[in-house]
């Protein structure tokens, strides 16, 4: 293939692979976009500019991808794991009546000559499983193998995207005020967030999104609602890592970038219908902010109960630094009994010295 040829093909793949992620066929998508990158890489380099869009595409329909295999699987109305309806119905029949079962003495006859070739057939058998069973285990074998060394796509979308990040920064190196690569990096972001939040690393969506809000805000030209919808994004990361007082601030932020756009729309005579979809968001972004609200307190005071749970309780009488009382003092005895033990443990001819002393007393 000459290369306009191949340039020609790079760009078919980019454009069918754009419009099956835009219309929700992520599977689709990247199998035309993978083609593309490999496609591209070799045609441009793997940094190159020229592959940025599919690689971009690329990552997030890998995301997607991820995100519907996290879902159960629902096969005909029943979830996975269920019993299947004739599997079920089969279980549920009666068993036959024993008189069906009973076998006439002629065909017993048979059946007892026929017991030898009966247990070959047995044996045969079993060997033949045996080595199905042998079979089924060596291709678990190698699937498990292939599964080991393939990487997932949560990290596969995740590397993709870096790689794009990494394609901005160069970019960005030699202009850093380009506003197009200013873009495609807060893109790049987005995505990169979108993507932890969808694989469990929230706290690397927080980092992602925390970089992407302070390109936006660096670009001179950048609309206020796609920084609220960058706040929005916070906000979710924030929720996924039980950050709800920072969920509710990055909800108030993309509230009031809001309202701010609202305003200026108003100002320049936007749309009537523009507005009132705007108005809708923003009620909708407070009730938000105001769950994040409660989840803050709901989470305090679980935390305080788990707390208290592990003070000890605080003594109720006396003096703490007093420990006198819990010294045992030695109790007197009669001087009887002490004259009876000092015999008793007196040698034979002392026992006697003393008895006669006592008499003489």
């Amino acid at each position: 293939m000459t290369v306009v040829a191949s340039k020609k093909k790079f760009d078919e793949l980019v454009s069918n692979g754009k419009k099956a992620y835009l219309t929700n066929n992520f599977e689709e998508a990247v199998s035309c976009l993978s083609e593309a990158c490999t496609l591209g890489g070799n045609l441009f380099g793997d940094l190159s500019p020229e592959s940025f869009e599919a690689l971009l595409y690329y990552g997030q329909s890998l995301t997607e991808v991820f995100r519907l295999q996290q879902e159960p699987v629902n096969l005909g109305g029943k979830m996975e794991g269920e019993p299947a309806e004739a599997e079920q119905k089969e279980a549920e029949k009666p068993t036959e009546p024993a008189a069906e079962n009973e076998t006439p003495v002629g065909e017993e006859k048979r059946a007892e000559e026929m017991e030898v070739p009966a247990d070959a057939e047995k044996s045969t058998e079993a060997a033949e499983n045996e080595e199905t069973g042998a079979e089924a285990s060596d291709e678990d074998e190698e699937m498990q193998e292939d599964s080991e060394e393939a990487p997932s796509d949560a990290l596969l979308a995740f590397e993709t995207l870096e790689v794009c990040r990494k394609i901005c920064q160069n970019q960005l190196e030699s202009a850093p005020r380009d506003e197009k690569w200013l873009s495609n990096k807060a893109d790049v972001m987005l995505a990169l967030c979108e993507s932890a939040i969808v694989d469990g690393r929230p706290d690397q969506a927080r980092e992602a999104i925390a970089e992407c809000i302070e390109t936006l805000k660096s670009m001179p030209n950048a609309t206020l609602r796609r920084l609220s919808e960058a706040h929005m994004y916070c906000a979710r990361a924030c929720m996924a890592a039980d950050a709800f007082s920072d969920a509710a601030i990055a909800y108030k932020n993309a509230h009031d970038t809001l309202w701010e756009y609202r305003r200026d729309m108003e100002t320049i005579g936007g749309s009537l219908k523009e507005r009132n979809e705007l108005t809708k968001l923003m009620r909708s972004i407070r009730e938000r902010m105001e769950d994040a609200e409660r989840s803050e307190e709901s989470f305090a005071e679980a935390k305080e109960e788990l707390a208290a749970k592990f003070v000890l309780p605080a003594s109720t009488g006396g003096e703490t630094n007093d420990i006198t009382s819990m010294i045992r003092k030695s109790v007197k005895r009669p001087a009887e009994e002490q004259a009876v033990d000092n015999v008793k443990k007196a040698k034979p001819g002392e026992a006697e010295e003393a008895e006669a002393k006592k008499v003489d007393a």
